[in-house]
């Protein structure tokens, strides 16, 4: 008997403490993947009105993305994927005080075993959620009903694929994205354009002297607009490089933002220029104009149809000869593997190309 089994074991002899309907979900990915899932969120409640709905997320990040969100009832993060299985005994113990009828998770395992096995220790009896087929045997206890990928679907269709199985009645696929106002650190500018030079990847990461030549330009044929460089405080000394080079006083440099702050800036910016990353996602939710960089992951994994609003610049199967990537080993040739012919990369979309799509839709009305 292997670990999780000696954990469901121990934990179907521990009753609710209080036999409140509930439905699981689960998405232990990051920012970006939550707001692409938010059309599921959103039919699920309306499906489940009298449920108790708890969302197992990645970190504390998540949480607050998730506070404004009127379609769950908690957000809570948890283990990490390499803790020890008895971290993950603790955590699904505190779960216990639900009676959860049912378990979504809303993202491919891969090999997340211990986290995809949650609901199966748990022991609810009804767990659906995504699969590939290669990964078919290696789960077979983690759902009892399951969306098998082709490949052919985007990143909200394959949630949403899930709630087919269930029945749910699906309304449309708008994402949507929330803040609270009144959590606002600052707000100090009008007239500006939000830059997100970072990402969870390198692979997905234009590379900064291209955006230090871009911002150059835009400043150049827009004297009256202010810049913006965001994210996170672990990206500061990445970012306060660019923003050293640009040397300019209408560049301002954000890396300590509350997630409130952030979305507010992404939602009142004349555009936003992202490499595929959360904001590109906060942008999509609000409309607010974009101007997205695709590097590994292939653009139709995230959408299908020509958006108002949003042009996309996709790298190309050609790598540079003069490669930016450090990490090219660990960074492209496994992500290759992963995406096999759908491999682009980044630093092959041009200054000018996305410096032409900024004022493409700087000047629309």
């Amino acid at each position: 008997m292997n670990d999780i089994e000696l954990i469901k074991k121990k934990l179907d002899s521990i009753n609710s403490i209080k036999k409140e309907n509930a439905i699981l979900l689960i998405n232990y990915n990051n920012l970006g993947d939550i707001i692409c899932d938010t059309p599921s969120l959103r039919n699920i409640r309306k499906a489940y009105k009298d449920y108790k709905i708890i969302f197992l997320v990645r970190n504390q990040m998540c949480i607050d993305l998730l506070k404004e969100c009127p379609y769950i009832d908690e957000a809570i993060e948890m283990p990490h994927s390499k803790d020890d299985i008895n971290m993950y005994y603790d955590f699904c113990k505190k779960l216990k005080i639900y009676n959860f009828v049912i378990s979504i998770q809303f993202v491919r395992p891969f090999n997340e075993i211990n986290r995809t096995h949650i609901p199966y220790m748990l022991g609810i009896k009804k767990r659906y959620g995504l699969i590939q087929p290669e990964y078919q045997e290696k789960y077979k206890n983690a759902f009892t009903d399951y969306y098998l990928l082709d490949n052919t679907t985007t990143r909200t269709e394959e949630s949403l694929k899930i709630l087919e199985l269930l029945n749910i009645k699906i309304d449309n696929s708008k994402t949507e994205c929330w803040y609270n106002k009144k959590n606002i650190m600052h707000f100090n500018h009008d007239n500006y354009i939000v830059i997100q030079t970072c990402a969870t990847m390198e692979c997905r990461m234009w590379h900064f002297t291209n955006f230090i030549e871009l911002t150059k330009k835009i400043l150049k044929k827009y004297p009256d607009i202010e810049i913006l460089l965001t994210g996170s405080e672990n990206e500061d000394k990445y970012i306060d490089n660019i923003y050293k080079q640009i040397n300019n006083k209408r560049v301002f440099k954000y890396t300590n933002l509350n997630i409130d702050t952030l979305l507010n800036y992404i939602n009142n910016a004349n555009l936003v220029i992202t490499n595929d990353t959360g904001p590109y996602h906060f942008a999509r939710a609000f409309d607010t104009k974009r101007v997205v960089i695709f590097g590994v992951s292939p653009r139709n994994y995230l959408i299908k149809e020509k958006e108002k609003n949003s042009i996309e610049l996709c790298g190309t199967n050609k790598c540079p000869i003069d490669c930016t990537i450090k990490n090219i080993d660990k960074d492209c040739i496994n992500t290759y593997k992963r995406f096999g012919k759908n491999y682009n990369c980044i630093n092959t979309v041009k200054v000018e190309d996305v410096f032409n799509a900024a004022n493409k839709l700087l000047e629309e009305k």
